[in-house]
């Protein structure tokens, strides 16, 4: 699923904010499902609530491009930035689109590099960000540039963060060792995922084990991308 852009809902009264969010979604679960056209329908459904706010053409553009649409993903990718010029999300897949499945990298870097000037990019967006542009870079053929790109891209402080959510255990079989190394990851990818305030935790709250495997994948993604 993809991450909720951080417009809120206020231009909708609770009734119609309270159905977008379920039309939402339900429409996530039926793409995941493979259920293409109901997930078309959810997102149409929430389009017709509001024209304005960009989440249900995320929904509408993952469902073409996993229809082989990618002309019409790109579209509602657009239109999801157009909604909201500081959606990190958004401009990344648009940008993942062209590079990856319409061989346009130089089109992709030139989107994206603007998506963190246009915003108040979190660690890891900004990190995503970097890694993306590193990512053209390499399949436009610029070599040099791709690896002064990486290597900037190492000197970001959330870095650190990365390195912690995605340390090994301890070589201990105390218990205690094992919980304190666990501790130390969640505190990790709670710092590079935003803070507890991004993450809406409130004080003393810890991540939920699902909300923690999630974050885990992601950021071994980020760390399996950087190795590669």
């Amino acid at each position: 699923m993809a991450r909720r852009s951080d417009q809120d809902y206020t231009e909708l009264g609770y009734s119609e904010r309270s159905r977008y969010a379920a039309h939402l979604d339900r429409g996530w679960h039926h793409f995941e499902r493979g259920e293409l056209d109901k997930a078309a329908e959810s997102a149409q459904h929430a389009e017709e609530l509001s024209d304005q706010l960009p989440d249900a053409c995320m929904l509408a553009a993952a469902v073409a491009s996993a229809s082989a649409e990618l002309e019409r993903a790109l579209h509602h990718y657009e239109r999801a930035i157009e909604r909201d010029p500081e959606y990190i999300a958004a401009y990344l897949a648009a940008g993942q689109l062209l590079a990856f499945d319409l061989d346009r990298p130089h089109e992709a870097s030139s989107l994206v590099e603007g998506a963190v000037e246009a915003s108040e990019a979190l660690d890891a967006d900004r990190l995503e960000v970097e890694l993306f542009l590193t990512e053209c870079a390499w399949l436009e053929g610029h070599a040099e540039e791709a690896r002064a790109r990486l290597e900037a891209l190492l000197e970001l402080p959330c870095v650190n963060y990365l390195r912690d959510a995605c340390a090994e255990p301890p070589e201990s079989d105390d218990p205690d060792d094992e919980r304190a190394h666990e501790a130390q990851r969640a505190e990790a990818l709670v710092d590079l995922f935003g803070g507890p305030e991004e993450l809406e935790l409130d004080e003393g709250e810890e991540l939920e084990d699902e909300e923690l495997r999630e974050l885990s994948v992601r950021a071994a993604t980020f760390a399996l991308r950087i190795s590669r």
